[in-house]
């Protein structure tokens, strides 16, 4: 008689254990770069704690850029943020999308990041979302600097939907600040109509 399943069930039961396997190799071999950023980190916090440093009315206030952006945006209205720190910027007074990797992860088609600035515009409209508040990449402290993508698996997705922000065009930039640019897109000629 003719046996079924048997080989199946015998691969299929080896795979679990050799994933796991693979999994624990591959993190035990970043575990070094790991523990190497935990530690410095660690310090980095507990120095700060402790050096007991006052703020001075002098110090420069990195949030003020954002709350002047937001100031431009009506209270209750979403925004789009492309930004390095978007906590800063106030959740109660609108609530912000963030745009971590554009072009990753976004509403039904997609965001469609190769299509041209008209049509990144359009899919925004479609989507009620009027406002986006976008950093531009040489004033990106990391994870939007175009140069820091070069080397990296992710490059061609990231540079992409940078370029992409890069390219939308200034008729609709409300204001400028802090290296960001608040895009209004109720002003432009095919506006938006915000909720």
């Amino acid at each position: 008689a003719a046996r079924t399943g048997g080989p199946r069930f015998a691969s299929s039961s080896l795979s679990a254990p050799l994933v796991v396997a693979a999994t624990a190799l591959y993190l035990s071999a970043r575990w070094q770069d790991f523990t190497t950023w935990q530690t410095r980190l660690t310090r980095l916090a507990l120095k700060s704690l402790q050096s007991n440093v006052q703020w001075r009315a002098t110090d420069p206030d990195f949030g003020a850029p954002y709350r002047e952006l937001q100031a431009q945006v009506p209270a209750g209205k979403a925004i789009v943020a492309m930004v390095d720190e978007p906590f800063r910027l106030d959740w109660r007074r609108n609530a912000v999308f963030i745009l971590d990797l554009p072009g990753a992860a976004a509403p039904p088609p997609g965001l469609p990041v190769q299509q041209g600035p008209s049509v990144l515009l359009d899919y925004f409209r479609a989507q009620r979302l009027c406002y986006l508040i976008v950093v531009d990449s040489p004033s990106s402290e990391n994870l939007y600097r175009r140069e820091e993508w070069k080397a990296h698996r992710m490059r061609k997705p990231m540079t992409l939907g940078i370029d992409a922000f890069a390219s939308l065009p200034n008729s609709t930039v409300k204001s400028v600040s802090g290296g960001m640019r608040l895009h209004d897109l109720t002003m432009s000629p095919s506006s938006c109509s915000p909720d």
